[in-house]
């Protein structure tokens, strides 16, 4: 019982303070799994259509990147090139409700040219309207086109517990420069519940009560276990005073039985008769000595009368006076 309690105790605070975070993958053609949002396509600071400057990259028979659909995430992939929208910037956002998030792409990572857009990436990122980092690759010369899929293109942890929007841009503006950007999929770290939450990414706008409320209940808990063994410590402890008081000392009373015609002092075997165990209740004095076959008790002239044995010179003299007796009978 107090293992469980001490497990419980070590465990529950660590359950209810650390909320289980998952990963959500957002599908460049589909929609957000969780919330429902979609990735936005289009041109930066342009009002246009959505989609307009990317390709349905498994449908596009023009685009010079061919990845193999059975390597791609859902098989399907988003295509642009600055070769076909000039000094245009396509971009890709979504917003998304987490801690965390993750651009994942497909990159050329291998050509036989050097003069077509396939040979370079450049794509820049923001998280919440701020710039954040950039993605710059240059494929190597070879006999034949490579591609190194689930790339990771950008990354952005330790956010903030919200709602967050995350933009990638393909390509700085200079159509001198050739750029191919070819994404697969979004990614994002949320802590709220899938099935709890499947309308809106601002279900989680009140995660900060949310926290409170977690850390409120993981110190009741805390505070109840602690209370449940120190219970449990002086529960045993009144019931082993109990057990102490209750305890009584018996003793064991053995009888002695004297043999007169014994050699030996006294016979410590047990008795069976119910008068002489009484008689013999006590052990024998010391002053009682056997000598020649009898008992010397306190009222022999051979007791000294001081608790001790008459001298031996005097022992002797009675003795030899016993046997004088004797001799004239």
């Amino acid at each position: 019982m107090l293992q469980i309690l001490l497990i419980s105790l070590l465990i529950a605070p660590q359950v209810l303070s650390n909320p289980a975070f998952t990963n959500i993958s957002i599908d460049d053609s589909s929609l957000d799994p969780l919330t429902g949002a979609r990735i936005t396509y289009g041109y930066l600071n342009q009002v246009t259509a959505n989609g307009s400057g990317w390709h349905v990259g498994q449908n596009c028979s023009t685009c010079l990147a061919r990845p193999d659909p059975s390597q791609v995430f859902g098989g399907t992939w988003h295509d642009t090139s600055t070769v076909v929208v000039g000094n245009r910037i396509p971009f890709a956002s979504v917003s998304f409700t987490g801690v965390a998030i993750y651009v994942m792409g497909i990159v050329v990572s291998s050509a036989p040219e050097s003069t077509t857009s396939l040979n370079n990436s450049r794509i820049f990122f923001q998280v919440d309207g701020a710039d954040e980092a950039s993605f710059m690759f240059n494929a190597s010369l070879g006999s034949e086109v490579i591609y190194s899929y689930n790339t990771t293109l950008f990354a952005k942890e330790d956010l903030s517990d919200g709602l967050h929007n995350v933009t990638m841009m393909c390509g700085s503006g200079d159509p001198s420069t050739d750029s191919v950007c070819l994404l697969d999929r979004f990614i994002y770290t949320t802590s709220t519940n899938p099935q709890a939450n499947a309308s809106s990414p601002a279900l989680n706008s009140n995660a900060t009560v949310s926290t409170g409320v977690i850390v409120g209940a993981a110190m009741g808990s805390s505070l109840f276990l602690i209370l449940l063994v120190a219970l449990y410590f002086l529960r045993r402890r009144h019931s082993r005073e109990q057990d102490t008081l209750a305890q009584t000392v018996v003793p064991f009373m053995k009888s002695y039985v004297i043999h007169p015609n014994n050699d030996s002092e006294h016979s410590t075997e047990p008795s069976n008769d119910v008068n002489t165990r009484r008689a013999n209740a006590e052990l024998p004095r010391y002053s009682d000595i056997i000598l020649a076959g009898h008992i010397i008790l306190a009222s022999d002239p051979l007791y000294d009368g001081g608790g001790g044995i008459s001298p031996p010179r005097r022992q002797r003299a009675r003795m030899k006076e016993e046997r004088g007796v004797r001799r004239g009978e």
